[in-house]
């Protein structure tokens, strides 16, 4: 069954069930200039073309007009890029999908985002598809209680390191009180996804890259216009630095990784993206070399 078949079965339950269905179905004009104007996934549009909208107990999906409202306020994007907004909790929350895959976790995936918090790494997942969702607000299912991208990119981080003794030499975390606790004593804007990387590690070696992520307690403030807007958070053997954002420097989110041959770059540094995933991708795709004894 594809993804617009199951979605028709779904729509169909919802009917019977009782679901508040919008009326007017909108029509192919009204769907082509919306889907113009912002990247509709396609089995978002396929639900339009049977209905305007479905509210349920906690579970709204926009109508045309306030997909099209909400879609076009840019201050929602200011770190969540390339994502659609396509419903709403009736409370604090917006319900996401990812078509860019800008957040790691496939262009189907639906999120659950704070109003108040819209940060990828604070996305939480919601259901693996459009119809995995329709289906949980059916049943009533908590879709604002998933696990935050953030986590999720830091177990596939983990598992790596675990995957990759020969690539890769892990220092023993500090755990999640005793990390909260060392943070707080150094006069550092340390994100609790940095301090949950903490908890498990205190720092890495990259062998292939020579590459020394550093623990804790080496963390180093990068200032700019008298206060620190990112973190020295490794160093290689070329003597490159790598830096980690802290959120809004420059429009980035926090965590975000950058290299720098020297200080002056930093200004105008690209991020490679969230260290996690960037780290995990470098040990993954390091030569296979005789793990140490």
């Amino acid at each position: 069954m594809s993804p617009v078949d199951s979605l028709d079965t779904l729509l169909d339950r919802a009917v019977s069930e009782g679901a508040s269905v919008g009326e007017a179905v909108p029509s192919e004009l009204e769907l082509a200039r919306a889907r113009r104007d912002v990247p509709m996934p396609r089995e978002l549009a396929a639900i339009y073309t049977r209905a305007d909208g479905l509210a349920f107990p906690h579970v709204e999906l926009f109508d045309l007009d306030d997909f099209a409202d909400v879609n076009g306020d840019e201050t929602l994007f200011a770190q969540l890029p390339g994502v659609v907004f396509v419903g709403s909790d009736g409370a604090d929350g917006f319900f996401l999908m990812d078509p860019e895959e800008t957040l790691g976790c496939g262009h189907g995936t639906v999120f659950w985002a704070d109003r108040g918090i819209l940060e990828p790494d604070a996305c939480r997942l919601a259901a693996p598809s459009l119809a995995d969702f329709l289906a949980g607000a059916m049943d009533d299912d908590a879709m604002n209680a998933g696990r935050e991208v953030g986590e999720i990119s830091l177990d596939q981080l983990a598992q790596a390191i675990s995957a990759r003794p020969d690539a890769v030499v892990a220092y023993p975390g500090f755990g999640e009180v005793g990390a909260m606790l060392a943070a707080r004593k150094l006069d550092l804007p340390i994100s609790f996804g940095l301090s949950d990387f903490y908890a498990r590690f205190d720092g890495l070696y990259l062998h292939d890259m020579g590459l020394r992520i550093f623990g804790l307690n080496e963390l180093g403030a990068i200032v700019g216009d008298g206060e620190t807007v990112a973190l020295w958070f490794g160093k290689d053997k070329t003597g490159r630095r790598y830096g980690l954002t802290i959120g809004g420097w420059r429009g980035f989110p926090a965590n975000r990784l950058f290299v720098v041959q020297n200080e002056s770059e930093i200004g105008t540094a690209a991020t490679l993206g969230r260290f996690t995933d960037v780290l995990r991708a470098w040990i993954e795709s390091s030569p296979r070399r005789d793990a140490a004894p």
